[in-house]
């Protein structure tokens, strides 16, 4: 096929256009090889062959209507998993104020469970937002017929990427599967939760031989009330099921704001020679984020430094490096007391894997929705849409466009500028080649920028906010992503407490970066199609078609955009959720007292911030935003004026290719 319209080849200078003067220079088999038949064609050109019905059948199995099909199951398959989920959790788990559990015991089998099942999550999420988007695509893509009303009205609509222009009587269902007004993936993602449990202690210090005592001998210096449990520690020595811990395995087990694993604790020390006498030292209660508003709350294991100098004036987090540098050298003291090693019990471990029933209703009805209008839409839909700008000049070379009829020179520009049809008897050819930039209106790339660049802003603000109010910042950089930190939670008298509302205040992040990414997809993609255009001026290629390719006739790119871009914005995009949702997330802490026994009084649901992923994440979308602008600023290969997604300039160039 020889180039559409050798532009690069030109210099500036001035084409007449009328009705009388077109003259171009086509190939003979310009309709073999851009045409694309359908419905409309056939009865237009009755010398045409009509297809098989194997190629009927093949043709269906490789369209867009194959494609439409694929998506509505992909949404029923997606339907039965949930609906089959949320049947088989309500008859077989309890329920308990709207939540369910679905495995209750080892924290980290419990954080594994709910890694598996999130990444399952996703996939569905993703699987359902792909069919939406395809749907979406064919609800919003005109028709012939759609194009030829506009461009009779002296209007244009968009081909190619999504647009609010394109709306008809579906607007109703187009809404319904579009990703960003019903997207699954915040509510799906906060249907199933880890909730961590955790343990209030107790911390006695006492000599050697405690295993070896009769219960009547063991005392409590001046009668503490904590007898109780030092008698459980007690038998559970006899029985031996408590752990010794060395003093470096001790400090490490206890310096954590959330005691999850271990319970009360003996440290067993030399320096007293009172056998049988133990000294209640501390009662660590589980950490409540509303006492972070006071002067020490955020230091859940104050004890450990308890010997230190400076401890009355910074947080044993500050000082536990100094700890660690004294058990190096066998040297630590508790209270004044050298510690020669821990006996710690060991509970049994309570963390919960749970699912919210309203949220996952929600979701089952979200999906059906969906379900419904991609199914109906895959058996009603018989008009053939135009979804790529190759369906569109095959459209117009059979069928050419009488009201762009001799406008080779439009541009997408001139044409968004006219609101009537264009009455102008010459326009100036520039054969310098635009930027890619020119395929996308200003106001849609300004507010593709400006609301990535203020998203970005506001990210760095409340991380820094977020840093500033951290009073020991020592280990701040050095926690995991997502890591649950007793000073990054966020407090507050009137923070909300209910599960539903931290949950969707958490994942509140991912659908307002899914709309920034619909924006900046949609920029990408229009950008893409204008360079892609631009290249039939120097290059021999076939068009890009949703349908069967013909002759030298192109399949259309099923992410919209052309892989070696679709690739890493999907990568990008990928990277960035899994960020964002390690930046903010939903924390769940069930407390357990120094007995045992449940505290609803001291359990926290909230919040948790992570400012190493904050960071990553700022990094990564200005990375994300540096590479669309970088190539907003390439140049197109020929002068070729832009078409970006608009029709006019498709059916105004058509028109010369017909042979």
């Amino acid at each position: 096929m020889p180039s559409l319209i050798r532009l690069g080849r030109f210099k500036q200078h001035t084409m007449k256009q009328d009705d009388e003067s077109h003259q171009m220079i086509a190939s003979p088999h310009s309709d073999e090889t851009l045409g694309h038949s359908d419905k409309e064609s056939e009865s237009q050109f009755p010398l045409k062959v009509r297809r098989s019905f194997r190629t009927r059948i093949t043709d269906w199995y490789s369209g867009w209507r194959f494609t439409l099909a694929l998506a509505s199951f992909a949404s029923v398959i997606v339907l039965a998993f949930n609906l089959g989920f949320v049947i088989w959790a309500a008859v077989h788990r309890k329920v308990e104020g709207n939540r369910g559990t679905l495995h209750e015991g080892n924290c980290e089998k419990v954080q594994h469970m709910s890694t598996g099942l999130h990444f399952a999550i996703n996939i569905l999420s993703t699987s359902l937002l792909g069919a939406s988007n395809y749907c979406m695509q064919c609800l919003s893509a005109p028709t012939r017929k759609d194009i030829d009303r506009a461009h009779g009205k002296g209007r244009w609509v968009d081909i190619g990427v999504p647009s609010i222009r394109n709306l008809r009587q579906a607007a109703v269902a187009d809404y319904s599967v579009n990703p960003q007004s019903t997207d699954t993936h915040p509510r799906y993602n906060s249907t199933i939760f880890a909730i961590t449990s955790a343990n209030s202690y107790r911390v006695f210090i006492g000599p050697e031989g405690f295993d070896k005592l009769d219960v009547q001998n063991i005392t409590l210096h001046d009668g503490d009330p904590a007898s109780d449990v030092l008698l459980r520690l007690h038998a559970e020595a006899q029985n031996g099921t408590l752990q010794r811990l060395d003093i470096s395995q001790c400090v490490n087990a206890y310096a954590t704001d959330f005691q999850t694993s271990y319970g009360s604790l003996i440290v067993v020390t030399n320096d007293t020679d009172q056998a049988g006498q133990y000294h209640s030292v501390q009662y660590q209660a589980t950490f409540v984020p509303v006492e972070n508003l006071g002067a020490k709350a955020s230091d859940p294991y104050q004890w450990i430094c308890s010997s230190q100098r400076q401890a009355k004036d910074r947080t044993c987090g500050q000082l536990l490096s100094d700890v660690k540098d004294q058990v190096s050298k066998n040297n630590w003291y508790v209270y004044g007391y050298q510690v020669g090693y821990c006996l710690a019990e060991r509970p049994p471990q309570r963390c919960k894997l749970e699912y919210s029933l309203p949220l996952a209703i929600i979701v089952v009805v979200f999906n059906l929705v969906k379900a419904i209008i991609i199914g109906y839409t895959a058996a009603n839909v018989t008009t053939k849409p135009i979804l790529t700008t190759g369906d569109a000049v095959a459209s117009f070379i059979q069928r050419p466009d009488n009201f762009t009829r001799g406008h080779c020179l439009l541009t997408s520009e001139s044409v968004k500028k006219r609101t009537h049809r264009p009455s102008y008897k010459s326009s100036t050819f520039n054969s310098t080649p635009k930027r890619w930039h020119a395929a996308v209106s200003g106001k849609r790339y300004l507010l593709g920028l400006v609301s990535y660049t203020l998203a970005i802003l506001i990210v760095i603000s409340l991380c820094v906010f977020g840093v500033l109010t951290i009073r020991d910042t020592s280990s701040t950089w050095t926690m995991g992503l997502g890591a649950v930190n007793a000073q990054t939670l966020i407090t507050g008298t009137d923070w909300v407490t209910s599960l539903i509302s931290n949950a969707l205040i958490a994942n509140t992040p991912q659908l307002l970066f899914s709309m920034i990414y619909f924006t900046f997809n949609a920029i990408f993609t229009a950008m893409t199609l204008a360079a892609e255009w631009s290249r039939y001026a120097n290059h021999r290629k076939g068009l890009r078609v949703s349908g069967t390719p013909e002759n030298a006739q192109r399949s259309s790119y099923f992410l919209s955009l052309p892989y070696r871009f679709a690739v890493p914005a999907l990568a990008f995009s990928a990277i960035l959720h899994w960020l964002i949702s390690q930046s903010l997330f939903l924390v769940g802490i069930e407390s357990y007292t120094e007995k045992l026994q449940r505290d609803p009084t001291r359990d926290v649901m909230t919040c948790g911030y992570s400012p190493p992923a904050m960071v990553s994440a700022i990094v990564v979308g200005t990375v994300m935003m540096a590479w669309l602008v970088g190539f907003s600023f390439r140049r197109l290969e020929s002068g070729m004026p832009v078409a970006g997604s608009c029709t006019g300039y498709c059916g105004g160039l058509s028109s010369y290719v017909k042979s």
